[in-house]
């Protein structure tokens, strides 16, 4: 099983990149020279282009909904949040909000979005 890598690209003059690279191949090696190649390139879009990656993200300051709301629309289970500085400041996780909805619904309770 190949573990996800989580690649951030910080450029202090624009907006920070935050891509993940997840990969079902059985052929693990190409993968992993289509990637090191693309870290290679000058251009984040070249990672861009490979399968997992995405430079969508949502604020950290997104709500519950926003957030699967905007995973939804993009199909996706995960999604960096970013500060008010574009930084990287956590990872949304779907099943992880919808555990969390869950288990207030169930126990009647209400509590942080």
């Amino acid at each position: 099983m190949t573990k996800p890598i989580l690649v951030v690209r910080w450029r202090r003059a624009t907006t920070a990149r935050v891509i993940s690279f997840l990969t079902g191949q059985n052929d693990n090696s190409q993968a992993e020279q289509r990637f090191w190649e693309a870290i290679d390139f000058p251009d984040a879009g070249k990672l861009l282009q490979l399968p997992g990656f995405t430079s969508e993200a949502i604020t950290a300051d997104s709500t519950n909904a926003e957030a699967l709301t905007k995973m939804d629309d993009l199909a996706r289970k995960t999604l960096v949040a970013l500060d008010a500085e574009n930084r990287p400041k956590g990872v949304a996780k779907r099943d992880a909000i919808v555990t969390h909805l869950l288990v207030q619904l169930a126990s009647g309770s209400t509590g942080p979005r």
